[in-house]
């Protein structure tokens, strides 16, 4: 006999079953009792609470539970009818177990689906459609079919899927079916009176069962109702599937008691904090206390960090995923490198993802950070061809340098740099191919089995049980599920004998999606989850965030493939997508109902997407009862206490009677200073704290003192710790365009990450460096012929051909090393730059003078630095390369430096400012370079810039002579340059130059693209201190 209560969602749910318990026991604690329960969260719940007689007595001597079983209507077909199917030799079936039989069914009859079958939400949409084609029976499978075509087709695939699947596998529709024959036949074992408290969303089968029950023994249904009729409609349906009627009580939806807007999540979330901690201030005891949410993103990893960072005990859901765990990453990481042929960030990602090992049979760990250092260094793009050739050529010229300098001087310390960057550059490369070798899944027998087997033998190789036993409990934790999981797909193949690579890195994304853990013990602790757990549950407080429309209820989407037209067909069977909205409602108010003081909040904007929000249309039901529907007027009524409006998160510290963390005590403390006194320098948060250092950052920058926050370093660099003994001409370079980049690059070493995969076309730095190595080339090999041709340049028809060979080569060369952008692109650049060079040679002659070719890439430094003495006193030593030498008929010399740019930036640039305000040092240093080495040092000598190209530089020449006067000029600039250097002068000097796209000028003052004005505007200010006079008058040509 089946008997139904009507009963408010809450509290007076839990009394009334506790009565109904007690019903049941009468004088004899030890009467057994089933109470089939909505959710394990339920069943949890509601244990603890009888237990502790929060509702009353559970039989009629006194309170406490024994004998009573709390179980989802699963759980309890489970009980009932496990035995039978696992004596027959089936198994429990899983998702994976589904998808793979669902691809099976896809590949043999694919019907109108032929064209999607490879696509997983194809793959998806299916399993989930059989699940819920799994509740109905043969006759209202047919009268689906029947409708359309589409449908036909579904359910032709559900019943090909369910027919491979019920010889080996069981589900839980398999348990419902068996339990009810059992009980119909009189084969189960029931002992006690059945209550089935606040069913939700029954099936068809788990009604059938609850039915079945009622003809053997009592049972009492408990149905939960809210007062809002169309939230209240899967109440109705219940009662129609188990064929009672439902009372006519009439209940009252509950309502909040407080809302609060606030600007966006994370600013509701800080805010529920707070509260959450005042509330425990007072005296409520965190297990009283709820904080759901509708949906997981964005609130559960926001608040499970503000709740970790407070330090207040809460339970819930992990935020962590297994696929978020190390051992997750790294396996998922394994899988997917290969999606982009190994490329250099997936790459570095992985390897920093874990604890891996170097070899095999060591727990030496792979030094992963060096390698990443090695692997843009050595410009590696993507695909193991370019891994190979990059490493192998940036370890073979590692090599190289180390062994002539070792010759020159053995206790150079850039020996031993160089020969470690070869040694790191050999180990990666070595690492790189045995990886490449072992991912290789092609080479697997296609199986699951074989699959599953491939990947756990990855596992103990780069990680092994050296790396799981270093990690924390909760990331063993996450290596064994993560070890559960392969054991258990590989009962796939009983299912499907071949997997792809495809489909066996989807399914384990999938796994490891969905397989989470929780934090804390149920009851112990602020309850933080989603709306829809609450159900069962009693507090004293719940606050409900995320409650702006579009966010809950979300925007209605689409059917999907199965379409309500077809769904109402068999009535009240299957659930409607049009009835998602009143779900949610129902949802919402029994969540209410758990705790006699509610507050929603709701987010007015969201960073993460754009776009403003407003509040729910449950807000307003509240809102309505509150006594103001118009929150916009109520957030500005005095006497409307119940509306809390929070306008920014400087409001929410400022008016908290309760900061949830140190940081904001201590902001509410300096906010309430400054409101005050008008001034914060009279805290008292002492001189190390971190706002203390901020602010004295923020006085000295906005102040016009150039302050070592500037970077003035006078007293904190000496002249020995930056100086260099034999320095470049781009160096000095460096420091005179922007000093504070020169710091950061050349003394603290720091340099920009290079992306070359993300290039459209080569790169500016790539294509020069393939002209000048292109045209060094040619010219040695002419040098050593000692062809005509470098007297009179007038070059043959081989000597071009040869040239477009180098060239080709050198282009090639650069190709291989994945520096040339898109595919798409390079063809018409390959050819623009061999043009190029071969109009090198055509253009020779037109040059304003020329003499022989006596020298390529002439190097200096190395061996043979140039030595120039100041007028102070100080001897600066010079390295660097000229791209040619040419002596003239008199034995004059002609110093040549090949540019492939545009000639704008050397606009000014003359006899009386040779160095262009100290940012264009080559030529004089090129010039007394070619000068000392070649026979006469009072050799007259020419110096120029040639722009070696059609398109940017029309074979312009800027350059002149060297003469004595000049480098009076040139000496006093390097004056200047090594003395702001020695002093510990850098300053950030932002171009006027502004950033757009891609380009940016200086990287240093400007990181992340979105332009230097404040850094413009604190030059200005500082640019008039004392310690700034001689390097303005040496950029801005000031001599005030």
């Amino acid at each position: 006999m089946i008997t139904v209560q009507v009963v408010p969602f809450g509290k007076h749910a839990s009394e009334q079953l506790a009565k109904c318990i007690a019903e049941a026991k009468q004088l004899d604690p030890l009467t057994s009792v089933t109470v089939l329960v909505p959710s394990n969260y339920a069943s949890v719940s509601i244990r603890r609470q009888l237990a502790a007689g929060q509702h009353g007595p559970t039989y009629k001597l006194g309170a406490g539970i024994i004998a009573v079983d709390f179980l989802t209507p699963f759980h309890f077909a489970e009980r009932l009818a496990s035995a039978s199917l696992t004596s027959s030799g089936r198994k429990p079936v899983s998702n994976a177990i589904v998808a793979a039989a669902v691809r099976n069914a896809l590949a043999n009859q694919p019907g109108m689906f032929a064209s999607v079958t490879q696509h997983s939400a194809t793959e998806s949409a299916l399993v989930n459609i059989h699940r819920e084609l799994r509740d109905l029976d043969s006759n209202q499978l047919d009268k689906l079919a029947a409708s359309n075509l589409r449908t036909s087709e579904i359910v032709k695939l559900h019943r090909l899927v369910a027919a491979s699947l019920c010889q080996e596998w069981y589900d839980e529709f398999d348990l419902l079916t068996t339990a009810s024959h059992l009980v119909n036949s009189d084969e189960a074992d029931l002992d006690g009176e059945i209550i089935v408290f606040l069913p939700q969303e029954l099936g068809t089968l788990a009604a059938g069962l609850i039915k079945s029950l009622g003809s053997r023994s009592k049972v009492s249904v408990l149905i939960g109702m809210t007062g809002a009729h169309k939230a209240d409609r899967d109440a109705r349906r219940t009662c129609g599937l188990l064929e009672i009627e439902l009372p006519n009580i009439s209940t009252t939806p509950p309502v909040a008691q407080h809302i609060i807007s606030t600007t966006d999540p994370d600013d509701e979330t800080r805010f529920v904090v707070r509260t959450v901690l005042a509330q425990l201030d007072q005296g409520i005891p965190p297990d009283r206390i709820a904080v759901v949410y509708p949906h997981e993103e964005p609130y559960r990893r926001l608040l499970h960090e503000r709740f970790d960072l407070t330090g207040i005990r809460w339970n819930g859901s992990s935020s962590r995923r297994l696929s978020e765990s190390v051992i997750g990453k790294f396996t998922l990481g394994l899988l997917s490198i290969s999606d982009h042929e190994f490329r250099r960030d997936d790459i570095l990602d992985l390897l920093s993802s874990a604890p891996i090992r170097l070899n095999l049979d060591s727990s030496e760990l792979i030094p992963d950070v060096a390698w990443a250092r090695r692997a843009r260094a050595a410009g590696v793009v993507a695909g193991i061809h370019n891994w190979t050739a990059a490493l192998a050529s940036h370890r073979d010229e590692a090599l190289k340098r180390s062994e002539r300098l070792k010759n020159r001087d053995s206790e150079n310390p850039i020996v031993e740099e160089n020969q470690t960057a070869a040694n790191e550059a050999d180990a990666l490369l070595q690492f790189i191919l045995e990886l490449s070798d072992q991912t290789n899944f092609k080479t697997l027998v296609p199986g699951w089995r074989s699959a599953c087997i491939w990947l756990q033998q990855l596992l103990d190789r780069y990680i092994g049980p050296y790396g799981v036993t270093q990690l924390p409990e909760t990331e063993l934790r996450s290596a064994e599920l993560i070890y559960g999981i392969l054991s258990r797909l590989r009962d796939l193949e009983n299912i499907e004998t071949s997997v792809t690579r495809d489909v066996f890195q989807r399914t384990l994304e999938l796994e490891l999606d969905q397989t989470t853990t929780r934090v804390g013990t149920m009851g112990d602790g602020v309850f933080v989850g989603k709306i829809n757990q609450t159900l069962g549950f009693d507090f004293d407080y719940v606050h409900v965030l995320g409650m702006a429309e579009g966010v809950f209820p979300t925007n209605q989407g689409t059917e999907g493939l199965l379409a309500d037209q077809q769904r109402q067909l068999l009535g009240e069977a299957l659930p409607m997508r049009s009835q998602d909205l009143h779900k949610d409602h129902r949802n919402f108010l029994s969540c209410l109902a758990t705790a006699p003081y509610r507050s929603l909040s709701f987010p007015r904007g969201d960073l993460r997407r754009n776009g403003e929000r407003h509040p729910s249309r449950w807000v307003i039901d509240s809102a309505l009862q509150l006594g103001n529907s118009n929150l916009d007027l109520a957030f500005t009524e005095d006497s409307e206490n119940w509306a809390e409006f929070i306008p920014s998160f400087i409001s929410g510290i400022q008016n908290s009677t309760f900061p949830a963390t140190v940081n904001e005590h201590n902001l509410a403390e300096l906010l309430s200073l400054k409101q005050e006194t008008g001034d914060v320098d009279a805290h008292n948060l002492g001189l190390l704290s971190p706002f203390e250092k901020s602010r004295r950052l923020t006085v000295a920058r906005e102040s016009a003192q150039f302050t070592r926050f500037d970077g003035n370093l006078s007293g904190v660099v000496t002249p020995e710790g930056v100086r260099v003994d034999i320095i470049s001409a781009t160096r000095l370079e460096a420091w005179a365009k922007c000093p504070h980049s020169y710091f950061l690059r050349h003394i603290l070493g720091i340099t920009e990450t290079t992306h070359p995969e993300t290039e459209l076309r080569i790169t500016a730095l790539d294509r020069g460096a393939l002209i000048h190595e292109a045209a060094d080339s040619f010219f040695q090999e002419l040098i050593n012929q000692n062809s005509p041709s470098l007297t009179h340049h007038n070059f043959s028809d081989s000597e071009f051909t040869r040239m477009r060979q180098i060239g080709s080569q050198a282009a090639q060369d650069l190709e291989d090393k994945g520096l040339t952008g898109r595919p798409v692109f390079w063809p018409r650049d390959r050819e623009a730059i061999l043009n190029d060079l071969q109009k090198l040679l055509k253009n020779d002659t037109k040059r304003s003078q020329i003499g022989t070719i006596i020298a390529s890439e002439f190097k200096f430094g190395e061996g043979r630095p140039i030595h120039r003495l100041l007028p102070s006193g100080k001897k600066v030593s010079f390295r660097g390369s000229a791209d040619r030498v040419e002596q003239k008929p008199d034995g004059n010399l002609i110093v040549i430096d090949y540019k492939t740019g545009k000639p704008n930036d050397f606009k000014g640039l003359s006899q009386q400012d040779p160095t262009l305000r100290g940012t264009k040092l080559q030529l004089p240093i090129y010039g007394l370079a070619a000068r000392e080495i070649f026979p006469n040092p009072q050799t007259m000598t020419d110096v120029s810039y040639w722009f070696t190209s059609e398109a940017k530089g029309k074979w312009k020449e800027i350059g002149y002579k060297i003469t004595d006067t000049l480098l009076e000029t040139f000496d006093a600039v390097i004056e200047t340059i090594v003395t702001g250097i020695e002093s510990g002068v850098f300053p950030p000097r932002p171009s006027n130059v502004t950033s757009y796209g891609e380009f940016i000028d200086c990287a240093y003052c400007d990181p992340d693209g979105y332009g230097t004005g404040d850094l413009q505007k604190q030059w200005e200010t500082k640019s008039s201190a004392i310690e700034l006079i001689d390097y303005l008058r040496l950029v801005e040509g000031n001599n005030d």
